[in-house]
């Protein structure tokens, strides 16, 4: 399943990029296409891992999004994945909200 499959893509989409610097996973955006988004990409990362069409500009909400989708990719039920993420937020731990997965 991929994000597009999940959030279509049409009226209010943004484009983010998923990508990897010194080892993290970063997200980045939003961009209103997917050239921006990909050229923006390749400057900053030193690895793109994907490009995801969202229907938000929200950064917090697009981090949720694609978190909740790379935790559906390990395997996880959508039950699961949102468990998971509400109990790292109950833990005290960081949230994963500061353009980090």
């Amino acid at each position: 399943m991929t994000m597009n499959e999940v959030y279509p893509t049409g009226y209010g989409t943004w484009h983010w990029v998923v990508g990897s610097f010194n080892g993290k996973i970063t997200l980045l955006g939003p961009f209103n296409t997917d050239d921006d988004a990909r050229s923006s990409g390749l400057e900053k990362f030193d690895h793109i891992i994907d490009i995801h069409k969202l229907p938000t500009r929200d950064e917090s909400k697009a981090t949720r999004m694609v978190k909740a989708l790379m935790l559906r990719e390990k395997g996880y039920s959508a039950e699961e994945a949102l468990s998971k993420m509400h109990h790292t937020i109950m833990e005290g731990s960081k949230v994963p909200m500061d353009n980090e997965l």
